[in-house]
């Protein structure tokens, strides 16, 4: 019985000698914890960068890509077959920062053609948009997903948009590996391709003079087209 008394005085004792050694070091432990909340906010706006501006795809880090950071900028110049030149914002824009021709952006999965890029510049050019880059193509261009502003807050996806309005198609591209998020982005474009077919929107608009074997036809081979899109979307992924 002694034996347990023992235990607990000295274990109320222990307790008494902390209370009384942060009572008489508080201020040490303020400054602490504001020390370590502080770096902890320096290495995040560091891993952010949020007064670099991008001019040049390899400036871009590598973990911009893996992770998909979002970044924003404005439409410069729009080119043949659809490719952006943005010019980027950082988050927080220096005073003496330089104008810059603007980093060359893709919009990833799609194949735009002399329809897209008019629709394009009436729409995008000198607008200002978010781009999410997914990946570097083997032009040095970003391909990236390119949202711009919706209703109110929100943002609209761009790449969904050209598809699911009939503006562009889905570019046959050579089997490559994708992570998952590539995967579902493509799976998503080619469910939103098949119904801007079966609804015979824009680029998939039957011409009154074809005949109805002829549209049978197209609609077959549309059909098995995108039955491979979408194996080629399952199959080629890996996981991040």
């Amino acid at each position: 019985m002694s034996n347990k008394n023992d235990t607990q005085e000295k274990i109320v004792a222990l307790k008494l000698d902390l209370f009384n050694y942060i009572d008489s070091h508080i201020r040490e432990i303020k400054y602490g914890v504001y020390c370590l909340g502080a770096t902890g906010a320096l290495l995040c706006i560091r891993s952010l960068r949020p007064f670099k501006k991008f001019t040049k795809v390899e400036e871009l880090p590598h973990n911009f890509l893996k992770k998909n950071v979002t970044l924003q900028g404005t439409v410069r110049k729009i080119e043949e077959r659809g490719k952006l030149y943005v010019e980027h914002h950082p988050i927080f824009q220096l005073p003496f920062a330089k104008n810059s021709n603007g980093l060359p952006i893709q919009l990833a999965f799609l194949s735009i053609g002399p329809q897209g890029r008019l629709w394009m510049l009436k729409n995008l050019k000198n607008k200002f948009v978010w781009f999410e880059p997914l990946r570097i193509s083997d032009e040095g261009s970003l391909e990236c997903v390119v949202y711009s502003k919706g209703f109110l807050w929100t943002k609209k996806n761009l790449n969904e948009k050209m598809i699911s309005s009939g503006i562009c198609k889905i570019k046959n591209e050579p089997e490559i590996e994708m992570t998952d998020y590539q995967s579902k982005l493509l799976n998503n474009l080619i469910r939103l391709e098949a119904i801007a077919d079966k609804k015979e929107i824009g680029v998939w608009a039957t011409h009154p003079e074809q005949t109805f074997v002829s549209k049978i036809f197209f609609k077959v081979f549309n059909s098995v087209g995108n039955v491979f899109k979408a194996a080629r979307g399952r199959l080629f992924k890996t996981n991040k």
